[in-house]
């Protein structure tokens, strides 16, 4: 019978990389696990080794499978493997450990997925050195991904690396919107085919189906949004400029104009602006309120409207 040991938590927080664009950190709550995951891995790894809790933060709307782990010193601790399928917007947590104190732990653990042939997360806690972190991205998405990677120092560090999608969206994908308001909450933009109402759901699987959106060409540079939720209903994400609300409309015809958007990129990273352009004035911006996870139009983008920046992702 195999015995499981557990030791004190080391009080570590868990970094998020510098060059991860500043929009994205305001979704620190779905970037991150949360602290009591970290101290709960932290908890494995015997005090008298050189070890780091990892974690792989997938913020795309791949799904990651497991592929190569390798060591050149020391290993994985058994008690915390990590995942062998990471889901889109979701993180592993995992541990690794040298032999012993005087030694180190180096080596890497590589996941793969669809125009990703390798996505190799490399790191390296040595005796008497800094520790240091590499990554390899190839395939035929790794023009438009990117991931970032840091690590603390000490005989117990602390590593992230992050995969964020650069490349935006096309006519004809589809793709989740996740807002990135700086309340933690709900994230999603759901349409709830079912009674025609929009909101925030905690994720994009199911039974949340609403979470997943047809871009398609609205017609002068605009865009339409259909949500593609199993259940029949309105389908066409509609803002109600005149009373700030939005809905579902049936159709998206010239005589719906709240169902034109406008969506622009952001210059503060890989966010973007959704922008009815609903005929008549009021407030026009997108806005994914987390703290309750409602959604409604906003008259701009700038504080405390924070949740009118988007991520748009790729399913």
């Amino acid at each position: 019978m195999v015995q499981t040991h557990f030791f004190k938590p080391i009080d570590m927080d868990m970094p998020i990389p510098d060059d991860v664009p500043g929009d994205l950190k305001l979704a620190g709550d779905i970037m991150n696990a949360a602290q009591d995951v970290i101290d709960k891995i932290s908890s494995f790894l015997p005090p008298n080794t050189r070890g780091i809790v990892i974690q792989i933060s997938n913020m795309t709307g791949l799904t990651l499978a497991l592929k190569t782990t390798d060591f050149s010193s020391g290993g994985l601790e058994p008690s915390v493997l990590p995942a062998p399928v990471v889901g889109p917007f979701s993180q592993t947590v995992f541990g690794v450990k040298s032999a012993d104190i005087a030694t180190g732990v180096a080596g890497s653990v590589t996941y793969e997925s669809d125009g990703i042939e390798a996505l190799l997360c490399g790191f390296d806690n040595p005796p008497g050195r800094s520790s240091t972190v590499n990554v390899t991205l190839t395939g035929s998405r790794a023009q438009t991904l990117s991931c970032r990677a840091v690590i603390g120092n000490g005989n117990q560090a602390v590593a992230n690396f992050v995969l964020y999608d650069t490349g935006g969206f096309g006519v004809g994908d589809i793709v989740s919107l996740i807002s990135l308001g700086s309340v933690p909450g709900a994230r999603y933009l759901d349409g709830r085919t079912a009674d025609g109402t929009v909101g925030l759901a905690p994720n994009g699987e199911v039974p949340f189906t609403g979470t997943k959106w047809r871009v398609s060409d609205g017609g002068g540079g605009s865009f339409t949004l259909k949500s593609l939720s199993k259940i029949d209903g309105p389908r066409f994400l509609d803002g109600r400029t005149a009373d700030g609300s939005v809905r579902l409309a049936a159709a998206s015809g010239s005589s719906c104009s709240g169902t034109h958007w406008e969506i622009t990129k952001l210059e503060s990273g890989v966010s973007f602006s959704v922008r009815c352009l609903g005929t008549t004035e009021g407030p026009r911006f997108l806005d994914g309120r987390t703290g309750d996870g409602t959604a409604g139009l906003a008259p701009s983008v700038c504080p405390p409207f924070t949740g009118t920046h988007w991520g748009i992702f790729r399913r």
